[in-house]
């Protein structure tokens, strides 16, 4: 099947030779952070159940979806999580699949000591895949664990190694043993404005990598989408200052003095509000707490501003041929007389019967929903389960 050259295909956890799949309607798409889903919906007697070994009451292959694009690179990977059977009309069945980068990073960052933490100060890029391989490619096994910790099924998945030249400035990192690496991972990339990069082999071998910045191309002069161009179908635009808070204040395990820092042209537009974190698992060594500070103040200072917008796909301006996640482009809305000029930080596709129906992209930053869950991430208290979410308790597995 092609939609705009997006074609479906099953792999078999023994098999890199995918099968080709005609699914009654599949979704998918993902954040900023790799973070995201893919529901895919068969007939009943639809054949690729037999490859998915779904029956009543039984357990499933392990499986991975892959969206591929017109050269045959996956766009979109990962394995079935959730299998639902339905008796409304003729049976359907429908499968839950998780993005490969979701999927390998929840876990638990183990250090060599109990309670530990791991500092380390690189560029951003390599000092994310430094942190990374140390979890992923060669991790540490604690006393008493009954496997490798490097067993992820049929998916092998290894960190490139670090970049010879970074462009990224330095980071200082902190990781306790027992924080979730996905949280931990995606507080790091987001305030170091780096992209997630994922290259799949289609055999199983998956390849950790990043690029800086998030930015990729700028393409605002020929990718343009606007009612008068026949090629925007609705447009949004929120302006959200919830949980605005302009001065923080961040503490670490001792009594040192907690680390400021905020913003005044925020106080001169708004007051002043506070805010206080802490972080007791990492570290009380002031320059990482002031560099926390700073993010919880850049994350929380201003109104955030989000864009979303249903595109029409025409000729020049299909997405993932033309332009796709991590590119810039402009939007012209005629009603609101609104002119953007933002990067895409999340997309999803929705394809019904064969049928490329829906593309929805997000422009500029969503504020996080729960500034007080946002920061009990920091102290360890339980949050919702939700994977990838900054305010899940990094304690958890």
């Amino acid at each position: 099947m092609s939609i705009f050259d997006v074609g479906f295909r099953l792999y078999t956890a023994d098999s890199s030779d995918g099968r080709p799949i005609y699914p009654e309607s599949a979704t998918f798409g993902y954040d900023a952070l790799m973070n995201g889903q893919a529901t895919v919906t068969f007939h009943a007697g639809d054949d690729a159940l037999d490859l998915l070994g779904v029956s009543l009451g039984s357990e499933f292959a392990e499986v991975a979806f892959r969206a591929m694009d017109s050269g045959g690179t996956s766009i979109w990977g990962g394995p079935a999580i959730v299998t639902n059977l339905s008796s409304s009309g003729r049976g359907r069945v429908s499968v839950t699949f998780r993005h490969f980068w979701q999927h390998i990073h929840e876990r638990r960052a183990v250090l060599a000591a109990s309670y530990a933490a791991s500092d380390t100060t690189l560029a951003a890029e390599n000092l994310a895949l430094t942190v990374q391989r140390a979890q992923i490619s060669t991790p540490v096994v604690p006393s008493g664990h009954p496997g490798t910790r490097s067993d992820f099924g049929s998916f092998t998945p290894t960190v490139a190694a670090n970049h010879g030249s970074p462009a990224s400035p330095s980071r200082r990192h902190i990781i306790q043993s027992g924080n979730n690496l996905l949280s931990a991972m995606n507080e790091l990339y987001e305030n170091a404005d780096l992209a997630p990069k994922l290259t799949d082999a289609l055999t199983g071998a998956l390849t950790i990598d990043n690029e800086y910045p998030f930015e990729d191309n700028d393409l605002t002069e020929d990718v343009i989408f606007g009612q008068y161009h026949g090629n925007l179908a609705s447009f949004e635009l929120t302006s959200d200052r919830t949980g605005l808070a302009n001065i923080w204040f961040v503490e670490g395990k001792t009594a040192n003095s907690p680390q400021v820092a905020s913003d005044a042209a925020s106080i001169t537009a708004w007051g002043e509000f506070e805010a206080y974190a802490q972080k007791p698992e990492d570290s009380n060594v002031n320059t990482f707490l002031g560099q926390t500070a700073t993010d919880l103040r850049d994350g929380y200072a201003e109104t955030r501003i989000t864009y979303k917008a249903e595109l029409i796909q025409t000729d020049g301006h299909r997405f993932v041929e033309d332009f796709f996640w991590r590119d810039k482009i402009r939007i012209e809305d005629a009603i609101f007389g609104v002119y953007v000029e933002q990067t895409i930080k999340a997309w999803q596709m929705q394809v019904d019967r064969g049928r490329l129906t829906r593309t929805d992209i997000v422009l500029g930053v969503p504020r996080a929903p729960d500034l007080m869950r946002h920061v009990a991430g920091y102290t360890g208290v339980p949050g919702a389960h939700i994977g990838g979410s900054p305010w899940r308790n990094r304690r958890q597995a």
